[in-house]
């Protein structure tokens, strides 16, 4: 099965917003006061924080044959009222021995994604694939979670950025179609990513 999502809720799994705005930049573009005081940390203000709720890992090959690793991971925001934005994700990719895998671009067995924003109670996806050396097989993703920036929902205007029509085809690859409607009065690119999961429903 498969969904897709972009700061909305489709099926069961959700997707990441790499270029939406943040809070203080929605506050530019709605025309409302940028928020003063942002306070970073592990955990919201109040309570809660980001979790992992699952991640989960294939190996592919790219049109050359490099060998590919390709990630996702599902995380909720469980704080009730407080925005998660440009929050560090730790990535490690593992082989069967629990062994970590270099990443053959990054030169790293540790990499840093950010995860653009999370509002209260939301579940939002991080993907990416992944180059390693030949013969190198991952069998599992291990995903950490570091500092946040944290802002009141209620001091902050987030536009709400819904996804309809989602379609999903195969043949040598997936393709993926989907309308998103788009809740700010600027253009938001590259809004949506996917997280595809299995016939037993993993990612």
């Amino acid at each position: 099965t498969l969904a897709v999502l972009a700061c909305a809720t489709v099926g069961l799994t959700a997707a990441s917003c790499d270029d939406t705005p943040t809070p203080s930049e929605s506050a530019q573009a709605t025309g409302s006061q940028a928020p003063a005081s942002p306070v970073k940390g592990a955990q919201a203000p109040g309570g809660g924080g980001l979790k992992v709720v699952e991640s989960g890992v294939s190996m592919t090959t790219d049109g050359r044959g490099d060998t590919m690793a390709t990630y996702g991971a599902l995380l909720e925001n469980t704080s009730r009222d407080q925005v998660a934005y440009d929050a560090e994700i730790f990535i490690t990719l593992l082989d069967a021995s629990g062994q970590p895998v270099s990443d053959r671009i990054e030169k790293s067995t540790r990499v840093t994604k950010l995860l653009r924003f999370a509002t209260p109670q939301q579940r939002v996806g991080l993907g990416q694939y992944v180059y390693v050396d030949r013969g190198r097989n991952v069998t599992s993703v291990k995903v950490e979670i570091g500092d946040s920036w944290w802002l009141p929902a209620s001091a902050t205007r987030i536009a709400p950025l819904t996804t309809s029509g989602l379609t999903a085809t195969t043949d040598d690859t997936v393709h993926i179609r989907f309308t998103v409607d788009n809740g700010y009065p600027i253009a938001v690119k590259r809004v949506a990513m996917a997280l595809l999961r299995n016939g037993a429903g993993a990612i």
